[in-house]
Formats: C-alpha cells, structure tokens, sequence
C-alpha cells in the first residue's frame, strides 16, 4: 500500500512540477518596475535550482514516500513564492507615460516661450530633463503603487511650480529687476524722500538684499533717480535707479512744513481742508498698480487691458492741479469697485483701501511682501504654463481614476 500513496504522490508532485515549469518559462516582467523586476527574477533563480532537485526525484523509480512528500513540499513552495513575487510586479507603463508627457509638453511651453533668451531655455530645458530622468528613476525604484505616486506626485508639483527658468545669469535679475519698477516716487521740493517709499517701487525676489539707497537731492524741480544697490543671492551686487519726481510744494511754498507729520504721501494732504486731499487716491493707485503686477498671470487680456487704462486715468487726476475733490473721490470709488471685481474674479483677497490709507506707515512694508510674492510667481510663462498646469491637473486626476481602477480589478482577480 505504500508504493500507492507514493504513486499517487509522485503524480502530484509531476503535476506541481510541470505547473512551477510553466511559470518559471513566461516572462510578466515587461513595463515593470525595475526594483520589482529584480526581486522577480532572484525567486525565478531559486525556482530553477528547485527544478532540478525535483526532477531528480521524480525521475527516480525508488524513490520512497519522504523523498516525495518533501520534494511535493518544496514544489509547492517554489509556486507560490513565484506566483507571488509575479503578482508583486509592479506596472509602471503608465506612470512613464505620464512623466514623458508631462516633460514635453513643459518643453514644448519653454520653446515657446518668446520672453526666454536661448541659454534660457536650454537652461530650462536641461533642467526639465534632469527632473523627467529623476521621476523616471523613482518610479523604477518603486516596489509598492503608493511609491509610484508619489514619485508621480513630485514630478507634476516640480513641473507645475518650478518657475523653471528662475536659475538665469544674475545680470539679467539686475534688468529683471530694473523693468519691474513701476511708476515713480513723488516728493514735494525741499521734503524727504523716505527709504521705504523707493523699496516699496522695487520689484524684489526672496532672496536679494538691498544695501544701500543714494537719495536724489530734493530742493530743485524735476524728474532724478535713487540709485538701490542690491546684493544678490549669489553675493554679487547691482544697481537699479527707481524714478524720483521733484515736484513744488501745494501748501505755496511758504507754509511751515512741520505743521502735521508727513507719511509720505506728500500732495497737500498736509493742508488745510479747503486744499484738495489727495492722499487716499494715492494710496489706491498704488494699490492697484501692485494689483495689475500681482494679478498679472490670473488678470485676462480686457481686464489688464481696463486696469491699466484705469491706472492711468488715475494718475493723470492725481497729477492735476486744478483736480476738485469731488473728482478725487469719484476716481478713488472707480478703483476701489474695479478692485473688488477682480478680488471677487481671482482667489487673492485684497484689503480695502480705507486700511491702507489709515495706517500709511505699514504700506510700504505690505508693499514689499506683495513685491515678493509677485517675484515667486512672476516667471510664469504665461497661458501655456496655465495649459500645462491643466493637464498636469488632468492627469493627476486620470492618474487616480486609472490606478485605483487598475487596483480594484487586481485585487477581484486576486
């Protein structure tokens, strides 16, 4: 009866064996993930070896039952461990379709990119490529599909934020910088120009440092510059000239200038009440120019269009001498209603105005912080940086659907 249960045994253990043969003679490791490739391949190895072991005692007539039973054992083993490490590949077919995309779509945009001299964009290229090889990298590291992810999650982030093109050569930050200013610091004859007043018409990113401000003289009439040296992040340093405007003092000259504390919003606000106040439209052009800068990736074409026009209209009110009150005020209620549009149509809330003109000596300092964060933002290229962002958007989201789609039906099969 023994040589039975042998028998009957051996016809498993061929059973099994030819099984562990057919695995081990397909190969599933196509658009895997390399890292998995490999732990698939090491089991592979051991299942080989295991073959020839088995075979011995299949092929011998005298084999007794514990021979047979551990070589079944094994055999069984062997599958599983096959089947298992197979099932643990992972797919990356998909995600290096989405980074190889992604990647030349960026391309794409910086090639495109009429504001990019060509170092630039080689520059930004090569950056784009590096980033794609790393993500690429990754996602052939991964042995899990949360990996995967998150290599692909850092990929998109890197391609929708990275101002990619923010490594140019310091000399053209110093041009960068110089083009950003915008309109001009006014100054009665004879009164102080404030440091914070020239600062706050910079431009400036995180990481430069302002030296030192070679102020203009004041007492004649005209249009001069303040001379800024800045250090930048690499410790080289440059100037930029910010446009001063000497102009003659409304309270007739002759009026003591002590008479109230001057904020800097030196335009007769200092006068008495019959003289027009000027000081809050002041403060609201300000306000909007830094709107028309920070805005200026999200604003669309007829609102910059309009905010401009609105600005210069403005100017020319603030300009002019024989201005009436009511016409100050009217134009100051013109900004503050478009600025609540576009507040309502973009996602930055911008603080009213009637804020900024009470407490003038925090201004500048808000002033900067805008300045900054519209320099983090500024090399955005433009509409097809915002298409990238779209599919890069459209992907992620596809991406979701698509795996745990792909996760559910492995799991069903499993």
């Amino acid at each position: 009866g023994n040589l039975d249960g042998a028998a009957t045994d051996k016809a498993q253990l061929t059973n099994n064996n030819d099984v562990l043969n057919e695995l081990i003679s397909e190969d599933p490791t196509n658009g895997k993930t390399k890292a998995t490739i490999d732990e698939y391949k090491k089991v592979k190895e051991e299942s080989e070896k295991l073959l020839k072991e088995i075979k011995k005692v299949i092929d011998n007539k005298n084999a007794s039952q514990i021979e047979v039973n551990k070589a079944l054992e094994m055999v069984i083993k062997a599958k599983d461990s096959l089947e298992n490490a197979k099932k643990s590949l992972l797919d990356a077919v998909e995600a290096r379709e989405v980074v190889e995309t992604i990647a030349n779509e960026k391309i794409a945009s910086i090639k495109a990119d009429k504001k990019l001299s060509v170092q630039e964009k080689e520059k930004a290229i090569d950056r784009v490529e590096r980033l794609k090889e790393k993500a690429l990298e990754e996602i052939d590291k991964s042995k899990k599909q949360t990996e995967i992810d998150k290599a692909l999650r850092t990929f998109l982030y890197q391609m929708d934020q990275d101002s990619l093109v923010y490594e140019r050569p310091s000399f053209d930050l110093g041009a960068f910088i110089q083009s950003s200013i915008t309109g001009v610091v006014t100054v009665e004859r004879g009164k102080a120009i404030r440091q914070a007043d020239v600062i706050a018409k910079l431009n400036l990113p995180e990481n430069v440092t302002v030296i030192s401000i070679d102020l203009p003289d004041t007492n004649t009439l005209g249009d001069k510059f303040a001379k800024v040296t800045l250090r930048l992040a690499d410790g080289k340093e440059i100037t930029v000239k910010v446009p001063v405007r000497v102009v003659a003092s409304q309270s007739g000259e002759s009026k003591p200038e002590t008479s109230l504390p001057d904020y800097g919003r030196n335009n007769g606000s200092t006068n008495t009440d019959a003289k027009v106040d000027k000081a809050k439209l002041e403060g609201a052009i300000r306000q909007l120019d830094e709107l028309i800068i920070r805005e200026s990736a999200k604003l669309d074409a007829e609102t910059a269009k309009e905010a401009n026009a609105l600005s210069a209209d403005a100017k020319k009110v603030f300009a002019n001498a024989d201005t009436s009150q009511a016409e100050v005020d009217a134009m100051i209620k013109r900004i503050e209603d478009f600025m609540a549009k576009v507040a309502l149509s973009t996602d930055h809330a911008t603080p009213t105005n009637d804020q900024a003109v009470q407490t003038p000596a925090v201004a500048p300092a808000t002033t900067q912080a805008n300045t900054r964060k519209v320099a983090k933002e500024l090399p955005n290229t433009g509409t097809v940086d915002s298409v990238v962002s779209m599919v890069v958007a459209a992907a992620s989201a596809l991406l979701g659907l698509g795996l745990a789609g792909r996760r559910r039906k492995e799991d069903e099969e499993a």
